[in-house]
């Protein structure tokens, strides 16, 4: 039997190849945004922008079939069962099929009344964007179905794989979109690019999977797998229902009242933010299997001594960039994307870093909802959370514009962590000590970093000189108390995090 630490080294391997990913393809899409961004124009970018959005409201389709495969996969092979995981993959693979379908058959009923009347696009670019909206739904839906097939090596806990062709074809689809956008080759080619990108990766993780596991090269339905799948995800599935309206209804309301390129001032700083999710991801993704083990066990202690330690290291890792953000935000906008963007997109840059903050440290409780088979808790909560997020979205852009959206957002943000953190107690699955001991040191590390971080910003506007080594001092110190009051000391020997 696996010891809590061996669990926690596994999952940390795993998450260092996430973060080591995350971190290519955010500095490539750092890097490349301002070319899209000024090649395309503001009205452009902010048409790609809201086309993102209306997407995105389409998640559901997936019916959280995912997250269900990682676990019946990860349960699968533990127990030798290779027969019931190819009918798990499988059916899966229908299930999503049919609803794919008619999720586009959607898509196409839906783009006139959003775009002429919800949305009032200028009527010449009413065409494009049309265009625009239907080839990127296709892709869109292609990329759900991918996410089936790589749930097979995330369930393998064989992130190694994934994360380098992810990386890969991250980098080739964003130095095709900005030099698309340089060439002014249009919106319609570029999205046209990234559905033959969606294609390349479909393929892709469709043949890492079926190497992983051979048995899945014969396609099969069981009725009773499927029916378990949709059990398993049906609660799942409403709070990826709500969870669009959670993550997006203040961009739409942005683009109602204030105009389509003012939703590109608000969109940048918010893709700027919420990049760092891939932090608390790649910690979820690779928990899912492991926690599913222990489940499977019933060895609660090393599942409870799990997540509280994942939630110390990912709050405390994300305390860097989000002080980072919230004392540094108006010269690193400056920088990034000009003056212009800077004035208008600082202070909601600033917020939205602080709901992040706020937000990541329920990612692990999540995940334990999760692997113990309890999707209903966090899904009634974020339908309570929607019925006040909306009326708050609406009066904090209708009074306040762009901060105030940010504001409504990381509101939000508080009351979901809350709740989770409040009812992972309340039902057992997490002790209350031990709980406030988890994030008492994140909140110690993340006043210290941001102490350092206000010194520097201090120093760089009264002695330039004092730049460097305040920068290394901030650097130095906040890694020493992040591996010595954070990270749990058994973890603390890079080798053993690499073991096989």
């Amino acid at each position: 039997m696996e010891s809590p630490g061996d669990s926690l080294r596994q999952v940390l391997r795993n998450t260092l190849w996430n973060l080591g990913g995350q971190a290519l393809t955010f500095l490539i899409q750092f890097a490349t945004l301002p070319w899209i961004v000024h090649g395309v124009g503001v009205t452009a970018f902010g048409i790609w922008g809201l086309i993102g959005v209306l997407l995105s409201y389409f998640a559901f389709l997936d019916l959280s079939l995912r997250l269900a495969v990682v676990r019946f996969v990860s349960q699968g092979m533990a127990r030798g069962d290779v027969a019931g995981v190819r009918q798990a993959v499988w059916s899966a693979v229908g299930l999503l099929g049919f609803q794919s379908l008619a999720g586009l058959v959607g898509v196409m009923l839906l783009t006139r009344p959003l775009f002429r009347s919800v949305f009032d696009i200028p009527a010449d670019w009413y065409r494009v964007a049309a265009w625009v909206f239907w080839v990127r739904a296709v892709g869109f839906l292609l990329e759900l179905m991918t996410g089936l097939f790589r749930a097979v090596p995330v369930a393998l806990q064989r992130m190694d794989r994934v994360i380098r062709r992810t990386a890969l074809l991250t980098l080739v689809q964003s130095v095709g979109l900005a030099g698309m956008a340089q060439l002014g080759w249009g919106l319609l080619r570029m999205a046209v690019w990234v559905l033959l990108l969606q294609v390349v990766s479909l393929g892709v993780f469709y043949r890492m999977a079926i190497r992983m596991i051979a048995d899945l090269r014969s396609p099969t339905w069981d009725g009773a797998t499927a029916r378990s799948l949709l059990r398993f995800g049906g609660w799942s599935t409403v709070s990826y229902l709500v969870e669009p309206i959670l993550l997006h209804t203040e961009k739409l309301f942005i683009s109602r009242w204030a105009g389509v390129a003012q939703l590109t001032y608000y969109v940048v700083p918010y893709q700027l933010v919420t990049r760092l999710w891939s932090v608390t991801t790649g910690f979820s993704t690779a928990l899912l299997p492991a926690l599913s083990e222990t489940d499977a066990r019933r060895d609660q202690a090393a599942q409870q001594a799990l997540t509280l330690q994942s939630i110390r290291i990912v709050s405390g890792v994300m305390a860097w960039p989000v002080a980072l953000m919230v004392v540094f935000g108006r010269p690193l906008l400056t920088f990034w994307m000009g003056r212009e963007f800077a004035d208008r997109g600082t202070l909601p840059l600033q917020i939205l870093a602080v709901g992040l903050w706020i937000n990541v440290i329920n990612w692990p409780v999540f995940a334990l909802f999760q692997a113990k088979g309890r999707p209903d808790r966090p899904a009634r909560y974020h339908l309570g959370e929607a019925c006040v997020y909306v009326p708050l979205a609406y009066v904090s852009v209708r009074l306040l514009g762009l901060p105030g959206a940010a504001l409504a957002w990381t509101l939000r943000m508080g009351i979901d962590s809350y709740l989770l953190l409040r009812g992972s107690v309340r039902a057992g699955f997490l002790p209350a000590r031990e709980l406030r001991s988890a994030l008492i040191h994140p909140l110690v590390v993340t006043a210290f970093l941001a102490g350092l971080s206000l010194g520097a910003l201090q120093a760089w506007g009264a002695r330039p000189a004092l730049v460097l080594p305040v920068t290394v001092g901030w650097l130095a110190l906040g890694a020493y108390t992040f591996w010595a009051r954070v990270l749990p000391s058994p973890i603390r020997f890079w080798t053993r995090w690499f073991e096989a």
